[in-house]
């Protein structure tokens, strides 16, 4: 079986937690994982200990810095940034985006891309900016695959939450779960993965845990029952992660 290249498109630093798993098994598998920040998280907030670095850096290098740590505990054999500014999706050159994306896929060639699915996962506006871009770029690589990570289906989430009182219960299905009808695969991490995986929670000390002590707007206990499982879309019957049921 011939070598697979994976481009991992994240938007900010920790987006690639929600997929860590996939890129854990890639490297496992003998494949490459190259990893491109499309941002370096210039909005977001720095809380915690490391709050007190900002006297020195800025957000932009601290959160950088966390994510080539993360990337050094996923394998990575490729670090890179687009250079697109956090929070401003809404007026980035579109095209220039585009471009550089571009010349990514010129110099890697990768088999697959993986990113968020094309409502960005969450919602937010900069992940959707991303799955545009990367689906306007796909549009004309039908040779390179798309592994879309998407949100848990109800009925998954119901099983594995079944001791949660039903109010919070609906509410995390409500935020956490995919619509009726669209069929998802679950990946499961072996045990090893998922401690490699949660270990990227603690390299992001800048972000997490909240003031509310907690990951990602869950508690830590869902956060850390949930890790082990990643969704991924399947898209017109079409499984672009089949080949981490298989080895070289």
């Amino acid at each position: 079986m011939c070598k697979n290249r994976i481009l991992a498109i994240v938007i900010h630093p920790d987006d690639e937690f929600g997929f860590a798993g996939v890129l854990l098994r890639t490297k496992s598998l003998g494949h490459e994982v190259h990893m491109l920040c499309v941002t370096k998280g210039e909005a977001g907030r720095v809380i915690n200990e490391k709050s007190s670095l900002l006297q020195s850096y800025t957000k932009a290098e601290i959160r950088s810095k966390e994510f080539e740590e993360s990337c050094r505990i996923l394998e990575a054999d490729s670090i890179s940034f687009l250079g697109m500014l956090d929070g401003e999706s809404s007026v980035w050159d579109m095209q220039s985006a585009i471009d550089r994306l571009q010349e990514k896929i010129n110099t890697i060639n990768p088999t697959h891309i993986i990113t968020f699915d094309e409502n960005g996962l969450n919602g937010h506006p900069d992940h959707i900016a991303v799955s545009q871009i990367t689906k306007m770029v796909l549009d004309k690589h039908m040779d390179i695959k798309w592994i879309q990570l998407t949100k848990f289906s109800s009925d998954f989430i119901r099983k594995k939450l079944w001791f949660i009182p039903l109010g919070f219960k609906n509410k995390i299905v409500e935020k956490t779960c995919v619509a009726d009808g669209i069929k998802t695969k679950i990946h499961k991490l072996k045990s090893e993965e998922n401690k490699k995986k949660m270990k990227l929670l603690k390299i992001y000390s800048s972000q997490f845990p909240d003031e509310k002590n907690r990951y990602y707007s869950q508690p830590r206990i869902i956060v850390k029952l949930m890790s082990k499982y990643e969704s991924l879309l399947i898209k017109d019957g079409i499984d672009t992660s089949e080949f981490l049921n298989q080895g070289l």
